[in-house]
């Protein structure tokens, strides 16, 4: 069984009527006030994406990454949120599937506790662990393939500020203990017609323990391909630009294009290209 929470590709879609905020995302999208919107609070959307990226994470079984790579990908999204207690599918911040309780709420003030926020890969049963037996190519497919979940636990506060929204995290994974991680981010849209338009851009810091399981190779486990390396903690930046077209009132229409600078210490790693992340996607949604 394979459970795969992609950090990945960052965007999509509507907010509740009431002041329970939600991903920085959904919140500029509906026009930075954190209330309005014409969805219920509990929604799911489904369809297809066409995407192009250019991804540095060369985990790809040990073969060169094909650095435009073209995809059509089935496209999810969504929360539910019930009592304040919140079920986020999020796309567009990388922030994968958030579990949480919204605790205070004001005007202009929100404070969500995430009891879970999930990213990576894990694949149950998976046999990772370096054996003095493996040959050469074995060891190099239980490094990249080896399973990598965040499972961060802590605090989520957003403020209003006008059509700004300003969101910051911190969290701490205490499942697996994969170090502490946090952003802050600031967004807003501009409606024309019938078109919205959003930007964001952000911040993201990562312990070195949090990138050693991203990215680190123990020397236990090191190979010719993939030699040591002890991963140092990181801060880089985001941006995202994008648009919302409603079609009808069950179908919409969106784009975006993003950009993510790849610290310097981490392209060190045998695991990560010496390049930044860029991508592009446009999407067709059914609204439920």
């Amino acid at each position: 069984m394979k459970i795969k929470l992609y950090l990945f590709m960052l965007t999509a879609m509507l907010v509740s009527k009431s002041i329970v905020a939600a991903d920085i995302v959904s919140d500029v999208r509906a026009g930075g006030d954190g209330k309005s919107s014409s969805y219920e609070e509990s929604y799911i959307e489904l369809g297809v994406s066409l995407v192009v990226a250019n991804n540095p994470w060369d985990i790809a079984a040990g073969e060169e990454y094909d650095d435009h790579d073209l995809n059509l990908d089935f496209d999810v999204y969504g929360q539910l949120k019930k009592n304040n207690f919140l079920i986020e599918v999020t796309q567009g911040t990388m922030d994968g599937l958030n579990l949480g309780y919204t605790f205070l709420t004001t005007p202009t003030w929100q404070v969500d506790f995430l009891a879970g926020s999930l990213n990576g890969s894990y694949e149950i049963g998976k046999d990772y662990k370096i054996d003095d037996n493996d040959t050469e190519s074995e060891r190099n497919r239980k490094i990249y393939e080896r399973n990598r979940i965040y499972v961060g636990t802590g605090l989520r506060v957003t403020h209003y500020w006008g059509k700004y929204v300003v969101q910051a995290r911190i969290l701490n994974d205490f499942v697996y203990q994969s170090g502490t991680g946090g952003s802050l981010r600031i967004g807003r849209g501009w409606q024309y017609r019938n078109w919205y338009i959003f930007g964001i851009f952000g911040g993201e810091y990562r312990s070195a323990k949090t990138n050693q399981m991203w990215y680190g190779i123990d020397s236990d486990e090191a190979t010719a391909r993939y030699p040591s390396y002890n991963a140092e903690s990181t801060f880089n930046f985001s941006s995202q630009l994008g648009f919302i077209r409603p079609i009808n009132e069950n179908w919409v229409l969106r784009g975006y294009i993003g950009y993510s600078n790849t610290p310097a210490s981490a392209s060190k790693s045998s695991l990560v290209e010496d390049e930044d992340t860029s991508y592009s996607s446009i999407s067709v949604n059914r609204v439920f």
